[in-house]
Parts: structure tokens; C-alpha cells; sequence
């Protein structure tokens, strides 16, 4: 009896290990969240790749100049009448934590914070006394 080898199949079996492998991690850091940041005349901006979290997932603690920003986010999909079975289920949850020093030079009363598509968006106005500007000689 002559039996055919499947050559895909083999490759198809570690692909599927390798998925539940990535999924079974419930939660990311700030090792590989991915953030710009970047200095205008005006302020300091940092933005943090989130995607899924909504402003209420967020929160954002200062003390002194380290700023603290966590996520946390849980995705829910159960229902009553929910008849199916799952082979794989990497809705869970996620969560990130990254804190910054910032430098003196922040009006800490001012910084605001917004998500918008999956970015968050992070201003630190600088203090008035480090904003540059011309003295006229007289």
C-alpha cells in the first residue's frame, strides 16, 4: 500500500504551535510597546501604540517627574446561548506598563493625554522658562 505524504502538513502543525506558543502570553510591556516621542518649540509629545484600549483602560499617575502609564484591557466575548467550542481562544486580556522621567523643564499641571485610533497620545507642555525665545538688547 502506497501512502502519499502530505509536505504541508507538517508545516501547517508548527505554524499552529507556534500560534497558540504567541497567544498563550496574556499581557505585553514596555520592552515592546512601541512609542515615538518627540520635542515642538512647545512641548514634548509621546505616543504609545495601544491598540484595542479605550481612554478607560488607561490610566496615567505622576510623582515627582516619573510619569507612570498602565494598561489594562479584557475582552469579553461570552454569551448565554453561546453553543461553540473553542480550539483556540487568545481574547483574554492584555495589559502595558511604561514609566518616564520627564525632564525639569514640564508644566506637570498641564500635560493631556488622548487616544485616538489606537495611539496614545501624550502632550507635556514645556514651562515657560525653558520655551526659547528673543531678548531685545537696549
Amino acid at each position: 500500500m502506497l501512502v502519499r505524504r502530505n509536505p504541508f502538513w507538517a508545516l501547517s502543525q508548527a505554524m499552529f504551535n507556534d500560534m497558540l506558543d504567541d497567544t498563550n502570553s496574556s499581557s505585553s510591556n514596555s520592552s515592546n510597546l512601541a512609542t515615538n516621542l518627540y520635542e515642538t518649540d512647545k512641548a514634548y509629545v509621546m505616543e504609545l501604540s495601544v491598540p484595542g484600549f479605550k481612554k478607560e483602560d488607561i490610566s496615567m499617575h505622576l510623582e515627582g517627574r516619573q510619569l507612570t502609564i498602565k494598561g489594562n484591557h479584557e475582552v469579553t466575548n461570552e454569551h448565554e446561548d453561546d453553543k461553540r467550542h473553542y480550539y483556540l481562544k487568545s481574547f483574554s486580556k492584555s495589559s502595558f506598563g511604561k514609566v518616564v522621567t520627564l525632564p525639569e523643564k514640564v508644566a506637570q499641571d498641564a500635560i493631556e493625554a488622548k487616544v485616538l485610533d489606537g495611539v496614545l497620545h501624550v502632550t507635556m507642555p514645556k514651562a515657560a522658562q525653558a520655551i526659547a525665545k528673543s531678548i531685545s538688547i537696549n
